[in-house]
């Protein structure tokens, strides 16, 4: 998916038209992710094989011992992703929302989720944009509910004092990174494939049919060239002139939620 990721973000692009800040961030958690279950290969060597008749107690001392190194590091690692990821939805709210004031509300995905709605709204009237809105708001809204859903089986278990819990936050850090590449990959391939479909549209094939032609009391065949068009509606005139927009009419504050 990291390489899905940066060939949705690099494709087509020249480098100064690069959503620069979403590549760096794509390859932080990619790192990430990575030293996170590299130190979770480390411990299971150490605790299960290395250490298994060395350490005190075994390796069920070892893997309880929350100030070994190796489990420092790793929650290390994990919060400093949890920042990024967090950072990440809250910088699009507030591409989005266009308002600082956005940071300080708790669930960022729902505030994401309700703009996204409310540019559906407004260009529904009109068949530019109103499908394509719709889809990114549900994107949006798959990522969030799975990192979500993931948190909150995080916090009960820790709540029940279970095991578990350690189970649930070694799957949190990839999920993390998870969430944020399957919004960019998803709006990456619908954007192009729309992007394909509207090429196809646009085009304006000839084609030859035959009409009966009953003047002068005789029947005359001929040949009528129809041309096929594609009217498509814009209301532009119901359009903000300073508000920014693709060039299919969706407004730039749904891409920017990616």
């Amino acid at each position: 998916m990291f390489i899905a990721t940066l060939v949705m973000l690099l494709r087509g692009q020249t480098w100064a038209q690069v959503n620069k800040p979403m590549v760096i961030v794509a390859c932080c958690l990619f790192i990430l992710s990575t030293i996170h279950l590299a130190v979770d290969i480390n411990r299971l060597n150490i605790g299960l094989i290395l250490d298994r008749d060395t350490y005190p107690g075994g390796p069920a001392a070892f893997f309880a011992n929350p100030s070994e190194n190796t489990f420092v590091f790793k929650n290390a690692v994990y919060g400093f992703q949890t920042v990024l990821g967090d950072g990440v939805v809250i910088y699009r709210c507030y591409k989005v929302w266009k308002s600082v004031w956005v940071i300080i509300f708790p669930f960022a995905t729902v505030l994401l989720a309700t703009r996204l709605y409310m540019i559906h709204r407004g260009v529904r009237d009109s068949c530019v944009g109103n499908g394509r809105t719709m889809e990114i708001l549900m994107i949006t809204v798959d990522a969030g509910v799975l990192y979500s859903m993931t948190l909150l089986a995080a916090l009960i278990t820790f709540a029940l004092k279970t095991n578990g819990q350690y189970v649930v936050l070694d799957m949190v850090t990839p999920i993390i990174s998870i969430a944020f590449y399957m919004v960019i990959v998803r709006v990456g391939i619908a954007t192009h494939n729309n992007a394909r479909s509207n090429t196809n549209n646009r085009a304006a094939p000839r084609v030859s049919m035959p009409r009966q032609d009953h003047s002068d009391g005789r029947l005359r065949s001929k040949l009528m060239d129809v041309r096929i068009q594609v009217e498509q509606e814009t209301e532009r005139g119901r359009r903000s002139p300073e508000k920014e927009e693709d060039p299919d009419g969706l407004p730039m504050e749904a891409y920017q939620a990616v």
